[in-house]
């Protein structure tokens, strides 16, 4: 006889049977996958939702010296406002979930302070939340950008730099251009400004020279 003498022949009842636990199982077994894929999903949703807002709830805060708009409405009634006081009105554009704008949030905060009493209004603006409309006709393209306001009219309109330290020292001297006040720029950047002017005059002066 051949080895195949001694293996068991399965009836055709066991072998039904056995297929159908073995379909059983992997039917199962699929099941507990599509629950773990699925917790997996809903997991990252959660976190995903959770990170949505501490982002928005950080984009939200507001600063005593900066007025918040969310609205068209609220826009046109800080224009009317700003118009019928003769202030100049400084207004950051930004969105929620821009990390460049919430970087510069603090740092227009710290010069609002800096300009406290001065007769200059600083607001940020959602760009977002104003409208498609209203978006076109102030011909907003980007985030973070700037815009200075006075008599009812545009003066400046100006993207942030690569460089937000320079973006504060840009709006610092536009404001004091339009306001005709001294000059505001907190401690921390008046080193990189007064760098800033030593260097240019040093250039020209050495260009002086190699012409003369």
């Amino acid at each position: 006889l051949g080895s195949r003498a001694f293996m068991a022949v399965p009836r055709a009842g066991n072998f039904v049977g056995a297929t159908r636990r073995a379909s059983s199982l992997q039917a199962a077994g699929q099941s507990v996958s599509v629950l773990a894929t699925g917790g997996s999903l809903l997991n990252g949703l959660r976190a995903r939702q959770w990170r949505r807002e501490v982002a928005t709830a950080t984009m939200d805060t507001e600063h005593k010296d900066v007025s918040v708009v969310k609205s068209d409405d609220q826009w046109h009634e800080l224009m009317a406002a700003t118009a019928e006081s003769g202030s100049t009105l400084v207004v950051l554009f930004k969105k929620d979930f821009c990390r460049k704008c919430a970087a510069m949030k603090p740092k227009f905060a710290k010069l609002a302070r800096a300009y406290s009493g001065r007769g200059v209004v600083w607001a940020e603006v959602d760009g977002v939340k104003l409208g498609k409309a209203l978006r076109t006709e102030l011909k907003l393209a980007k985030v973070p950008s700037f815009q200075i306001w006075g008599q009812g009219r545009v003066l400046e309109h100006f993207d942030a730099d690569m460089d937000l330290s320079q973006t504060v020292l840009n709006i610092s001297e536009l404001v004091d251009k339009h306001s005709g006040g001294a000059g505001a720029v907190p401690a921390d950047n008046l080193l990189l400004r007064d760098l800033n002017r030593f260097t240019v005059a040093k250039e020209m002066s050495n260009l002086q020279v190699s012409t003369a």
